[in-house]
């Protein structure tokens, strides 16, 4: 999804438009987002995200929270190898939303299956 989007962005001209503005602002230390991001690099991803349209950003945060779901039930999976897919998904509702839900679920999938 990100790379569909940089190549609709003419990213060699973003890139030298944000790094000569970045340079002109007073040097501050900013600690970035990310651990292994530079500030440099993370100051270009912002400006990049801030230049993309609104259903550009929409897709970046919808593809985000996807990978993020996707990374939290991968380890549902690793705790639990021996759970249904049903379960794994009750028990990431568990954690995301609550376990009084997670029970109201469980009983609502029951009652559908008489």
């Amino acid at each position: 999804m990100l790379q569909d989007i940089n190549k609709k962005i003419d990213m060699p001209s973003v890139i030298s438009y944000t790094l000569s503005r970045t340079s002109q602002r007073r040097k501050t230390q900013v600690r970035t987002q990310s651990m292994d991001t530079s500030p440099e690099a993370e100051r270009v991803q912002i400006e990049l995200i801030r230049k993309a349209s609104i259903s550009k950003r929409f897709a970046l945060v919808r593809s985000w929270s996807q990978l993020l779901i996707e990374a939290n039930r991968q380890q549902i999976r690793k705790e639990h190898p021996n759970a249904s897919e049903e379960e794994i998904g009750l028990i990431f509702v568990a954690r995301h939303y609550g376990q009084a839900l997670a029970e109201r679920l469980r009983a609502e999938i029951a009652r559908r299956r008489q």
